[in-house]
């Protein structure tokens, strides 16, 4: 009987999804303002309001919580990475102490993220007002990392995008203020989605591109013509973050696992302009799957230097644990 509710409920969903899920998400003019997050006591200047996405690794009693904008063909990001206050893991398995040993693993993990694109690396490392302060610079990436050697926290600042606005950049790097009482707007919960620019013309083209995750995280360059010209220069879309769908009750109750896919177009606004359901699951999971897509932060695709939106389904796995 269960199976056979779950069986004409996900039908019925799935219709549903495939018909009504595409959506338009809009885009706003760049504004830098300072947002302060009042639970972590920081403040930041971003272009625009950012998605907020909390990441943990329990085993590491390691929790963050991440801040991402994007504006002119970048993308910010800021990450703040404290100990777990309530880890689920505690007494049930072995877990390692937070310590300063997670500063440097996270530290390790992004060397190796600049060995792999086989880009040029610059390093330096300063101190100031007590923080210790990591800078690693490479092609369009830059990574600041301020570890707080008192509570072993950290805040890691990354910029990936167009190499010229070194304005923004030099704003988003000197803005963080760590305050008992943070002033700026209050993030609170965040956008619910990523906000693009306002575009006056675009001359994007669509082009689908697969499958799943494009695990790529450089700029790739192709020497073939994809429209019969010579030295035709593509730099691959580049997924910045990308947050989890979360598992409903509903689903949990029923004991229902499965694989959400959605198409998605990742606009060359740097916003995600349309997302519907290819493959649904009911109890939610769908719903949640779509919401979790258009918070994917990303820099758009350039074809010779504009700007283009690609297509691409995405797959979101549902496992009961």
């Amino acid at each position: 009987m269960l199976m056979s509710k779950v069986i004409v409920a996900f039908a019925f969903l799935l219709c549903l999804n495939i018909l009504c899920f595409g959506q338009v998400v809009g885009g706003s003019e760049t504004n830098w303002e300072r947002y302060a997050f009042q639970k972590q006591g920081f403040s930041v200047l971003l272009p625009k309001l950012p998605i907020v996405i909390s990441a943990s690794n329990y085993k590491r009693s390691e929790e963050s919580v991440r801040l991402g904008a994007y504006s002119k063909g970048t993308a910010y990001v800021v990450s703040y990475s404290q100990e777990a206050k309530d880890n689920p893991l505690k007494g049930y398995q072995k877990i390692e102490p937070f310590n300063e040993n997670n500063f440097k693993l996270r530290l390790e993990m992004i060397r190796r993220e600049f060995e792999s694109s086989k880009e040029k690396v610059d390093e330096s490392e300063s101190e100031e007002d007590g923080l210790q302060i990591t800078q690693l610079v490479g092609g369009d990436i830059t990574f600041k990392l301020y570890f707080n050697s008192k509570n072993k926290s950290w805040f890691e600042l990354y910029r990936y995008g167009e190499s010229d606005l070194k304005s923004d950049a030099e704003k988003f790097f000197t803005s963080v203020k760590i305050e008992k009482k943070p002033q700026g707007k209050e993030i609170g919960k965040g956008a619910s989605f990523v906000i693009g620019d306002n575009l006056q013309s675009t001359s994007s083209v669509n082009s689908e591109i697969g499958i799943g995750l494009d695990k790529s995280t450089s700029l790739n360059k192709s020497s073939k013509p994809l429209d019969g010209k010579e030295n035709f220069e593509v730099q691959k879309f580049r997924i910045i973050l990308k947050p989890r769908a979360s598992y409903t009750e509903d689903a949990r109750r029923n004991q229902l696992s499965g694989t959400v896919r959605v198409r998605v177009t990742f606009s060359a606004n740097g916003g995600v302009s349309n997302v519907s359901a290819i493959f649904g699951l009911p109890y939610g999971l769908t719903d949640q799957a779509i919401a979790a897509a258009k918070k994917i932060l990303f820099v758009p695709e350039k074809h010779n230097g504009v700007r283009v939106s690609v297509n691409k389904v995405i797959e979101y796995n549902f496992n009961l644990y």
